[in-house]
């Protein structure tokens, strides 16, 4: 007997077991099992579609991982220098604390090992501490370059988040695409075997499962 797919299958296994049966119906020779089989590469085509698509959904989740943790990266560096502002500065200006002011006690550690999207919160309130700062302090300067690179962290994180959420909706569009090509291999077996026997059957349909496993049509 043939064996049919299932929404168990892979969209990718779905995909190449539809192409041989395309291929094999061909095959035969038979003109009616080739013109039934034919019903399968409209949505065999929506699946190959959807499948791109979520790849290609995939591929830029990846990308905007990658640039938010760059990004929180440079942010980190600026978190460090902004500290290191602060503590040479009072070694001049012992009177003055500043890195007490803008730090609350907490070290560099502590703040760049916080969670990427907890990160960019500290970083905003070690910026509005250093606006309390003298003109001439050098940390002030630092606390700029901190705040834009607080808000490209921020901003790439919400491009990842963007880009969660469209890989989900790519994912079940393959799973909409597959249950319908799923539904369309079914048919194609029945309707084969009604207008051609079960000798032609067995020609248009591949093996796809060991004898165990093999689930009739």
């Amino acid at each position: 007997m043939s064996q049919t797919l299932t929404l168990n299958d892979s969209p990718a296994r779905c995909a190449r077991a539809s192409r041989r049966h395309r291929r094999l119906a061909k095959r035969t020779g038979n003109d009616k099992a080739l013109d039934i089989a034919r019903r399968i590469d409209v949505p065999l085509a929506a699946l190959s579609a959807a499948m791109a698509a979520q790849d290609a959904a995939e591929e830029v989740e990846e990308d905007a991982l990658d640039d938010w943790i760059q990004d929180d990266r440079v942010l980190d560096g600026d978190v460090g220098r902004l500290d290191r502002k602060c503590v040479d500065w009072d070694v001049d200006h012992p009177t003055d604390h500043s890195r007490e002011t803008v730090f609350k006690g907490a070290t560099v550690s502590e703040v760049i090992r916080q969670r990427r999207e907890d990160e960019v919160l500290i970083a905003d309130q070690l910026v509005e501490r250093a606006t309390s700062l003298p003109n001439v302090h050098p940390a002030r300067e630092v606390a700029t370059r901190l705040a834009q690179s607080a808000e490209a962290s921020r901003t790439a994180q919400a491009a990842h988040v963007t880009s969660i959420g469209a890989v989900a909706r790519a994912k079940a569009a393959v799973d909409v695409a597959k249950g319908v090509l799923v539904l369309q291999y079914k048919d194609n077996a029945i309707d084969i075997r009604r207008a051609c026997g079960d000798a032609i059957l067995e020609a248009c349909f591949p093996v796809l499962r060991s004898a165990p496993d093999a689930k009739p049509s």
